[in-house]
């Protein structure tokens, strides 16, 4: 019988660290994700990953189940992000790099580029919510739970950036 998040937790607070790497194993490609759509860059996101975990692992105590544990560790994979972003912002680096590594399946390059650079022109909050709406399916309460914002909030910057997207994208999509 597979044990659920709220045991694994009492496990790794009792000292028993060797379970953390099963909630790693539940939750690391959900923080890859996020942090992907935030930095489009997988380097940039492998570091925010392991950045995240090693939050969650010094603070699991603080963790009081008042939402799930995985909205618990979005939030702090997402203010990762930002950090992340935020402090190669401040050492001269562009904010986001293109990746083309991906397979982009009937998308030709250049509207990949072109889809890329207009998600570039977003806020960090709108293409988070973006991302997390559009490609990883979650609902607006959802998202607000992970961002730690009204869910009136959350559809305004989904909306916001659909029209934002819609205008920098026209003709293209």
């Amino acid at each position: 019988m597979q044990m659920n998040d709220k045991e694994i937790i009492e496990h790794i607070i009792n000292g028993e660290k060797e379970y953390f790497k099963e909630l790693m194993m539940r939750y690391e490609n959900r923080v890859y994700k996020m942090a992907y759509g935030m930095t489009l860059d997988n380097e940039d996101t492998k570091d925010i990953v392991q950045t995240t975990f090693l939050k969650v692992y010094k603070n699991i105590i603080k963790f009081n189940a008042k939402s799930s544990f995985l909205t618990w560790v979005l939030r702090i994979a997402y203010t990762t992000s930002i950090d992340f972003i935020n402090k190669k912002n401040k050492n001269g680096h562009e904010q986001l790099s293109v990746n083309l590594t991906k397979n982009s399946g009937v998308i030709s390059a250049e509207d990949r580029i072109s889809i890329e650079n207009a998600l570039k022109e977003l806020t960090e909050r709108e293409r988070a919510v973006f991302i997390m709406h559009a490609r990883d399916g979650y609902k607006h309460r959802e998202i607000a739970d992970i961002l730690g914002i009204k869910e009136g909030t959350v559809k305004a910057l989904y909306f916001r950036a659909i029209d934002k997207l819609q205008t920098l994208l026209e003709g293209i999509l």
